[in-house]
């Protein structure tokens, strides 16, 4: 099975079982283990490395049509920033 941007999106935003933590914190921790290089930004590569060390099998056009969708507003097409990652979760969490 593979995992689209939503679910993904949706599985990290989830807090840890029994933790009673700010969802806005979870959310930036999400987009922190995402963003490995740490440049604000979740880009291809690092949507890719994530989902590959998370087991899903994932390839880099997958992963390049879920950040262009996500990122079609955008400048840079190839990159999701903060707002764009929060604002995606918290579309996900209202459909819950």
């Amino acid at each position: 099975t593979s995992v689209n941007f939503a679910e993904f999106l949706a599985l990290m935003s989830m807090p840890a079982k029994g933790d009673d933590v700010d969802i806005d914190d979870e959310v930036l921790e999400a987009f922190k283990i995402v963003d490995a290089d740490g440049d604000g930004f979740i880009s291809q590569e690092d949507m890719l490395a994530t989902l590959q060390n998370m087991g899903e099998p994932v390839s880099a056009t997958e992963i390049m049509l879920m950040i262009e969708d996500v990122a079609a507003d955008n400048t840079n097409k190839d990159k999701v920033n903060y707002d764009q990652f929060r604002a995606m979760i918290g579309y996900i969490s209202s459909l819950e």
